[in-house]
């Protein structure tokens, strides 16, 4: 049968003849680089708008890999990004505020002297107002986290203030349109007949004010 080749473990001292002790510096060596990512989790992360959802991506490797993710719009994120989407030091993606925008497929791709591995997994975004008519319909509860109780908040004081607004706006309109309010009211009064037998009564006018 054919031989068999065991992989090298990794050197770090080596005892030469002579009793020499050589060092061996880790990466001196290219064909004893390794690099393999080990877990992606999780591969299909689901999510309402407006929360915060994490993909770890952790991958083994000498020497220690560096990690890169791509986005679906083929954008590469790595540790030095900031912003709403950013990579930590130990591989995970974390998407804060999720958007609609921000669902399909990333890829984590760790590299090193070995060479590159890469795995997938897929974000789906569910929104917000669809969940909110889904509950409204199934009387089924919407589990919100504190961001997205915050966003539902804010979107309501807003849609309240711009209802309040518009009423004000339209009575501003109206009121131009009637003219100038009249506060004054004049009122004729007639006395009833004092069997007098005259045909005409004195009248009696009163002006009122309106407060």
């Amino acid at each position: 049968g054919g031989e068999q080749f065991h992989p090298l473990p990794r050197l770090q001292e080596l005892l030469l003849v002579g009793g020499r002790l050589l060092t061996i510096e880790p990466g001196a060596f290219r064909g004893l680089a390794q690099l393999g990512i080990k877990e992606l989790a999780p591969r299909l992360a689901s999510v309402s708008q407006g929360q915060t959802v994490g993909l770890q991506c952790k991958a083994e490797g000498v020497p220690k890999p560096t990690y890169t993710w791509v986005t679906p719009q083929n954008n590469s994120l790595t540790t030095q990004g900031t912003g709403r989407l950013r990579v930590l030091r130990d591989g995970t993606l974390e998407i804060r505020y999720a958007q609609l925008q921000d669902s399909g497929a990333y890829q984590c791709v760790a590299t090193n002297e070995a060479g590159r591995d890469s795995a997938g997994a897929v974000v789906s975004v569910r929104d917000l107002l669809t969940e909110t008519a889904r509950v409204l319909v199934t009387g089924k509860p919407l589990a919100l986290d504190g961001q997205t109780l915050g966003i539902v908040t804010v979107m309501g004081f807003v849609c309240f203030l711009g209802a309040v607004s518009l009423c004000f706006l339209l009575l501003v309109c109206w009121s131009r349109a009637m003219g100038p309010i009249d506060h004054t009211s004049n009122v004729d009064f007639v006395p009833q007949g004092t069997g007098s037998g005259d045909a005409e009564s004195e009248g009696i006018r009163y002006t009122v004010k309106l407060l």
